[in-house]
């Protein structure tokens, strides 16, 4: 673990100083970590993890067997122990799984088998699907905000560069800026990259630069309150710490979790924070499709119309009032769906 630390900060050209800052760890345990004399707590290592690009599985696998190794070794029935432990922990691991699935088994085995379909069609290499759903999504997401350019209008912008009449520049930025937000999203995706709070900030930053240069690529710096209590947002002096313990949990429930029940929590848990003055349900959306295609999942497009837009809405209010998430849920299932079924009634019709 000692190794891993060091030379992926070492990789980033990072000093230790620098990573300190970084993740609000002191210098002398960074340095203590790398030299083998401490053990970082699980918070820290993924903290680490996160900024460094540290792939999570090793990591925790080898700070795991050090832990385990400094408790026991000179134990006289070490070994006896842990294969009762392993059994203990085999089970809690499948009783996490079922529970967390069972509310949605038959929906989730719905989207198993169209997910094998899909696949035999290439649904995730076929560029020219890749392409729709992209221009459809930042379509309806831009919708959903309030843009009123049309489908085609939004196409000539981004493939003819050209100026529609009557509609604002405002407008306009807010397709070109969200075409350069999903491409960086892509990114994230291509390189398996730890989503940070630095590239969620990115993502707000590349969205509103020229439309609110002022507020773009910050978090809020003012209180807010929300209608009739529904929950409590994020102080603005803590929406960072907020928003770095919320990517903590992803990371810690990425392998526990089914993408679909992972994705619409981590939703909830977003949109909660309000961490931006505008743009926070934008950046939600992107940010589910950027967990949904990591794991093996299309991505999903909330449409705009009244009624979709109503049954969103009512879903994630809904699910704000509940302790297990199950409207919402299901609705991100439903987009799943929707989403598939439309990936492989595109790709028969070329084929």
């Amino acid at each position: 673990m000692k190794n891993m630390l060091r030379t992926a900060r070492e990789n980033k050209g990072l000093k230790t100083r620098e990573l300190s800052k970084m993740v609000a760890i002191d210098q002398a345990l960074i340095s203590k970590f790398e030299s083998g004399e401490r053990r970082p707590t699980k918070n820290q290592l993924l903290k680490l993890a996160i900024t460094l690009d540290i792939e999570l599985a090793p990591l925790l696998i080898s700070w795991l067997k050090e832990k385990i190794i400094n408790e026991i070794a000179n134990e006289d029935y070490a070994i006896e122990a842990l294969k009762e432990a392993q059994q203990i922990i085999l089970s809690k691991i499948a009783l996490k799984k079922k529970s967390s699935l069972f509310l949605f088994e038959k929906e989730i085995q719905l989207i198993e088998h169209l997910k094998k379909t899909a696949n035999a069609l290439h649904a995730f290499s076929n560029s020219k699907l890749q392409e729709d759903l992209a221009l459809t999504y930042l379509y309806e997401s831009n919708r959903l905000d309030g843009n009123s350019l049309s489908k085609i209008e939004t196409e000539l912008i981004l493939n003819e560069g050209q100026s529609i009449a009557g509609k604002s520049m405002h407008e306009h930025l807010d397709v070109i800026n969200h075409q350069e937000a999903m491409q960086y999203t892509q990114k994230i995706i291509d390189t398996n990259t730890n989503l940070t709070v630095a590239a969620i900030l990115e993502l707000h930053q590349l969205l509103y630069r020229g439309i609110t240069p002022k507020e773009a690529g910050s978090f809020r710096t003012t209180e807010i309150t929300v209608k009739n209590n529904l929950f409590s947002p994020s102080t603005a002096k803590n929406i960072a710490t907020d928003l770095d313990d919320l990517l903590l949990w992803l990371n810690d429930n990425v392998d526990h979790l089914h993408p679909l029940i992972l994705v619409a929590t981590f939703k909830i848990k977003f949109v909660t924070l309000q961490p931006f003055k505008q743009g926070t349900a934008k950046i939600a959306r992107l940010l589910m499709n950027v967990i949904l295609v990591k794991n093996t999942m299309t991505p999903i497009i909330i449409k705009s119309d009244a009624d979709s837009k109503n049954t969103y809405m009512n879903s994630l209010i809904a699910s704000m009032q509940e302790e297990k998430n199950a409207n919402f849920t299901h609705f991100i299932i439903q987009q799943q769906e929707d989403s598939l079924r439309y990936c492989i009634s595109f790709l028969q019709a070329v084929n």
